[in-house]
């Protein structure tokens, strides 16, 4: 062999050595992706969920029809117990397992369901749930609903999460648009005193601008009694009912949110205003202008139906006129 030759096998070599090694480098540096990332809750909880969601289970109504607008039902493998589902998500879903209501998810059906993540919301109850899910190596993130601005977030949030981003700002600007074209309407209008009593005709409470039927009317100019009792501003979403402080405010519209879907409970609510002398000298009531509102937009935060509500609430305060 030459030495011209042994040169040429020699370079050969070590580039065949270098290639080798390159090689190696960029496998390490190409390695497959990561099948997990990590997101930041409501809660500020860095949760660990997959790159790629598949399984979901959802145990709030409000969150799963913003999820679902987000662009991510066909990832729903579970869903709450509620008649609060909109119509158009109704059909979609109605092969979906129950998981329970809110406040008592059960929690064999969700294993068994076999989910690779779960979404709640900030309430206690599901609080409960993260070290359980935890223990069975499933990620559980919680979202907040208590405003406009919360619904708005959670789209962006979910259409992250369900690999639909586009989806999600398509839902998201449509949102705005409907909000702002309501708001600008009511621009400047002061609402009546008002009380926006919560809960059944057995038990209620009084809602704050804290509470989202509260916000939203602290959107139209306020004017929420619950908001003039001393010491309770901008702290909780709903106040224990003192019938004195009612009586002392004369709130000129009462609108009621009911517990429950049936209208039998409603019509119970308006009777008991209308055949208790204790409601006889309230402003409200003399004049006709208590409201049940609709159930579907306020028994629960109504997502991306946020603008149909408050237009609902505006129309009662602004144009509803006493009887």
């Amino acid at each position: 062999m030459s030495s011209m030759t042994k040169m040429i096998v020699a370079v050969l070599v070590v580039c065949a050595a270098i290639g080798v090694f390159f090689w190696q480098s960029g496998g390490e540096k190409s390695a497959a992706p990561s099948t997990t990332r990590q997101v930041v809750d409501s809660m500020g909880r860095t949760v660990t969920i997959p790159s790629k969601v598949k399984r979901v289970v959802l145990l709030n109504a409000s969150s799963m029809e913003i999820f679902c607008e987000a662009g991510g039902s066909d990832l729903i493998v579970g869903k709450p117990t509620t008649k609060a589902t909109p119509a158009k998500w109704q059909e979609k879903l109605k092969d979906v397992p129950e998981v329970g209501i809110l406040h008592s998810p059960n929690i064999e059906t969700i294993l068994s369901l076999k989910p690779d993540l779960v979404i709640g919301v900030n309430v206690p109850f599901h609080h409960t749930l993260i070290k359980t899910m935890e223990g069975a190596g499933i990620p559980m993130v919680l979202r907040s609903l208590e405003s406009y601005e919360h619904v708005l977030e959670s789209l962006e949030f979910f259409g992250d999460i369900a690999g639909t981003p586009e989806i999600a700002a398509a839902k998201k600007a449509e949102v705005e648009a409907q909000y702002q074209a309501v708001t600008q309407k009511y621009s400047g209008q002061k609402p009546p005193k008002t009380l926006i009593i919560w809960g059944s005709p057995d038990s209620f409470q009084m809602a704050s601008k804290k509470s989202f039927v509260g916000d939203l009317l602290e959107r139209l100019g306020g004017n929420n009694i619950a908001d003039h009792a001393t010491g309770t501003v901008g702290q909780v979403g709903f106040l224990p009912f003192g019938m004195e402080f009612v009586a002392k405010e004369d709130p000129e519209i009462i609108c009621l949110v009911s517990h429950s879907s049936d209208p039998a409970v409603r019509e119970k609510f308006l009777a008991q205003m209308n055949e208790q002398a204790i409601w006889s000298g309230i402003k409200a009531v003399k004049t006709g202008r208590v409201y049940a509102l609709p159930y579907e937009l306020f028994a629960v935060n109504p997502g991306t139906q946020t603008a149909q509500a408050i237009e609902v609430l505006a129309k009662i305060v602004f144009e509803e006129k006493a009887k």
